[in-house]
């Protein structure tokens, strides 16, 4: 009963204008507390981030921002648009030096955005409770912290493809094409993030609905063509001038082009080709643990017909398909390039769910039991996983090991009684605090120390207890495995300068 009444005090705080208030800065400290902590201990694994982690580096001690390079004097390197490196470059300015902490930041500043900007769009589409419920989920999902802590393009791009959808939707909805001149200048920065990708998120949802809805004819008016029209020679811009500076450069211009066509050019380029259901599977990893509610999204859209009547969802949903599709059919394939449909998708599924607790009465026992069951068995498997990390591997105080555990396996089965007598507001809060604790170890801790065996730079450590870890490794050769301290790539150097 008193569990009942937190239930029902929470919920009446979460309506007003200022506990949403509260709700959202609690989603901010949460998550800039996980993505901060030990951002700058890890060293670089990733060859992604090495190479952005090198130019970013070279442009700020040369000053040379026009032309990105990996070294001083070395050969350009162009195979992505610069904006990420002078956002980086610029925050690093801020900072007073380029470090790996500062290099990282720029990924925690647009996430922090993503995160925002996911409320706001979902605010409009619902009302607060639809848009809190959209960013809760957003940060439900693993790759916000995965890729929010690494310098690489990816946050930034899928902060800026975002940015531009949402003003399109203001733009078309709201008839406020004085937005316009904006989404031509969001859609710029996208595509100077990382090139045709930004084309591809943006534009192939908007042509299809426009399409759909027999308005394509809008694009041509005098009040929107011109601006649109305007996308092109600001896109050029950078090429033309870096070409005319280095005529070699268009070389690599088309190389890097013609890449993701499958259409091999030249030795050691990023090809990462893949089958076609590649994504099939990999989103359900991308959005963990979130993507529990496929099921329910699923079931959902194919009730309301792809949300047909409802044209912003109609337009949601077609943000997320779309380009799923086109990277599907596309060879190259990487985890990361389906980030940008992760706000659509978390706002899709809040969608779901607000459907779902409406009609939660007319739900079986089954339903109403399931998700929590599950995530407090999940729960539990984690949370005594990570008690063996801290104690065995780290060897951690055993009472705090076990204090861990305990409000580990307290909290997990406080969420399966929460979400079966369906307290699923104190269950949802519950739920992403222990996501958030779990997360944290595994960044801020287990993958720091893998990357620095995979560096091989562990054992110059303080703490490092070679006896221990020769024991460990001896009684479980797995761990050997796991931190891949034999395992070297081609492009990291001896002695990582850090």
């Amino acid at each position: 009963m008193q569990n009942g009444k937190i239930e029902e005090s929470l919920r009446r705080f979460v309506s007003g204008r200022r506990g949403a208030a509260v709700l959202l800065a609690f989603f901010f400290i949460g998550a800039g507390i996980v993505l901060t902590f030990r951002l700058g201990a890890a060293p670089v694994t990733l060859r992604s981030e090495w190479r952005c982690w090198r130019i970013v580096r070279t442009m700020y001690e040369t000053g040379d921002w026009l032309i990105p390079r990996r070294m001083p004097g070395g050969p350009p390197s162009v195979n992505k648009p610069p904006l990420f490196y002078w956002t980086a470059t610029s925050i690093a300015k801020i900072t007073g030096g380029v470090s790996l902490t500062s290099f990282r930041l720029t990924s925690v500043i647009m996430a922090f955005g993503l995160l925002l900007l996911t409320y706001y769009w979902g605010k409009t589409l619902g009302g607060v409770r639809y848009g809190l419920l959209a960013a809760g989920l957003l940060l439900g999902m693993m790759t916000i912290y995965r890729i929010g802590r690494l310098g690489t393009f990816e946050m930034e791009l899928a902060l800026l493809d975002n940015a531009a959808l949402f003003a399109f939707d203001r733009c078309f909805f709201q008839k406020r094409n004085r937005l316009v001149p904006l989404f031509a200048i969001l859609t710029v920065l996208a595509f100077m993030t990382k090139g045709p990708p930004a084309f591809l998120v943006i534009g192939l949802p908007i042509v299809f609905f426009l399409w759909r809805e027999s308005q394509l004819r809008r694009i041509f008016r005098k009040d929107v063509l011109p601006w649109l029209l305007l996308i092109i020679p600001l896109v050029l811009a950078w090429f033309i001038a870096v070409i005319i500076k280095d005529p070699q450069v268009g070389r690599i211009f088309y190389r890097e082009g013609v890449l993701p066509l499958g259409v091999k050019t030249a030795k050691h380029t990023a090809m990462h080709y893949k089958p076609f259901y590649y994504f099939l599977y990999k989103v359900l990893v991308i959005a963990a643990p979130v993507s529990l509610l496929f099921g329910l999204a699923i079931k959902r859209g194919w009730r309301e017909r792809l949300w047909r009547e409802n044209r912003r969802l109609y337009f949601l949903a077609l943000i997320f398909i779309l380009p799923f599709i086109a990277f599907s059919i596309f060879p190259q394939k990487q985890q990361h390039y389906i980030l940008p449909l992760m706000p659509a998708l978390a706002m899709i599924f809040s969608e779901s769910v607000l459907w779902f607790l409406s009609a939660e009465k007319k739900q079986s026992w089954w339903w109403l039991g399931i998700l929590p069951a599950f995530c407090a068995f999940a729960f539990c498997i984690v949370g005594t996983t990570f008690f063996l990390y801290l104690y065995v591997i780290l060897q951690t105080n055993l009472a705090l090991c076990i204090l861990w555990l305990l409000i580990y396996l307290s909290l997990s089965l406080w969420i399966l009684r929460a979400g079966i007598n369906r307290r699923w507001l104190t269950a949802g809060l519950v739920g992403l605090v222990l996501f958030w604790g779990v997360v944290m170890i595994k960044t801020g801790s287990f993958d720091v120390l893998d990357a620095q065996f995979y560096h091989g730079i562990e054992k110059n450590q303080p703490r490092y207890n070679r006896e221990h870890w020769q024991k460990l490794f001896q009684k479980y050769p797995f761990l050997k495995r796991i931190f891949k301290e034999h395992r070297r790539k081609w492009w990291l150097p001896k002695k990582p300068q850090m």
